[in-house]
């Protein structure tokens, strides 16, 4: 695969000539070809990667304490290396029509040698890392597709025009299938939407965790219109004039809230539309939405104000809780001064009206000395220290329903 790989550099680097190189262009390329070649423009090649890698030297990569994205001077370099594993279609087979598709041994096999890369690696990143590998797959089909498939797609021998980097039996299957009906129009229809998505950044190969890790450094703010801003050409048109829509409504806010991070975050999402599903706008490719917003799946809102949203919430239904106790105590504190000692005393937990025991006078010994003698004509007496009465029960329940409800600080 080494092989095919230097092949394919050097393909691309005899590419990448100089007008002076391709106006001596050997005399038996048609004129027409050098043509062509000497308005192709010419790339950057193909990534490097990490020196060490696979040398028994591990390597120490840095991450944030975010969404475990790499950073500092190497994460460029490991996202290189996740792109060297991924095009080698002897391992991650180009065929296939869905990263879902690739076997779990497959994404098992390259955390494992992610892992005995590197010095330290969190568990946390290895979500991050297949879903970087999964775009990274995606990204060298789509350009294996821009560059060998569309130029040629008309020419019936196209299958047999094997790239060199691409396994032979994968190729023949991706031209049969880029060549199926259902297949162009879904690309049609991908090409619209890509085209409606808004202006490009334009950070080339640093991914937007190294920019917040720089602009953090820099101490600059990091909420997502200024890393939006940060990515993009402002001399485009488009960008202009969202940044002037942005600053407009930004002015409309409370002076005292111009500069919340939720307030910011919250005009950005009302101009650009709320974060689709399985990505987050300005924190880059590759990190799982569950690391950007934990508590909450479908809404844009930060998990700060979440939070408080939430505290506020359970505040004020203890407080409701609270207060209802509270009436109820006074109401039979209330109810107990008023009663006369032959009426009956409403129960603190059901609302059930019981009649007072009524114990002392020694008329009618009661055998079990637990159910006080209710005979015709007897005298409802206070209750004795022995056996207690309802109402002290129902104040020592009160007292300990209101022990019980405290509000969280």
């Amino acid at each position: 695969m080494s092989q095919m790989l230097e092949e394919t550099s050097s393909r691309s680097g005899s590419i990448g000539h100089s007008e002076h190189q391709s106006a001596q262009l050997p005399p038996s390329i048609p004129v027409e070809e050098q043509a062509n070649r000497q308005f192709i423009k010419a790339t950057r090649g193909q990534s490097k990667g990490i020196p060490e890698w696979n040398t028994n030297v591990k390597v120490h990569v840095q991450f944030n304490g975010v969404n475990f994205q790499p950073v500092g001077e190497r994460a460029g370099q490991l996202k290189s290396q996740l792109g060297q594993i991924v095009r080698n279609g002897h391992r991650v087979p180009l065929n296939i029509i869905d990263w879902k598709k690739v076997g779990d041994d497959v994404k098992e096999g390259i955390w494992e040698e992610v892992k005995k890369n590197l010095v330290e690696v969190p568990e946390g990143y290895k979500a991050v890392c297949l879903e970087n590998c999964n775009l990274l797959w995606k990204d060298h089909k789509s350009k294996t597709k821009a560059f060998h498939y569309m130029p040629h797609k008309d020419d019936p021998e196209i299958s047999s025009r094997n790239p060199p980097h691409i396994v032979a039996d994968q190729w023949s299957e991706l031209v049969a299938y880029w060549n199926s009906e259902d297949v162009k129009v879904q690309a049609q229809r991908n090409s619209i939407n890509r085209e409606n998505r808004g202006p490009c950044h334009k950070t080339g190969r640093k991914h937007f965790a190294q920019v917040r890790y720089e602009m953090e450094r820099a101490g600059e703010e990091v909420d997502k219109f200024s890393v939006w801003k940060k990515t993009r050409d402002l001399a485009d048109p488009t960008v202009k004039d969202f940044i002037d829509s942005y600053e407009e409504k930004l002015r409309q806010e409370p002076e005292e809230n111009q500069n919340l991070t939720s307030v910011k975050d919250r005009i950005f999402h009302t101009l650009m539309g709320d974060d689709g599903h399985g990505y987050c706008r300005t924190f880059g490719s590759g990190v799982p939405r569950s690391l950007v917003y934990p508590k909450e799946s479908n809404s844009s809102q930060s998990t700060t104000d979440l939070i408080k949203e939430i505290t506020e919430q359970v505040r004020q239904e203890f407080q409701a809780q609270l207060d209802q106790l509270h009436a109820r105590i006074d109401f039979m504190q209330n109810k107990d001064r008023a009663t006369e000692p032959s009426r009956q005393v409403p129960d603190a937990i059901s609302g059930h009206e019981s009649l007072r025991e009524s114990i002392g006078d020694g008329s009618t010994p009661n055998a079990n000395n637990d159910q006080p003698s209710l005979e015709p004509g007897s005298p409802v007496t206070s209750p004795s220290p022995k056996n207690g009465s309802a109402r002290i029960l129902m104040a020592k329940r009160a007292k300990q329903m209101k022990a019980s409800a405290k509000l969280p600080k």
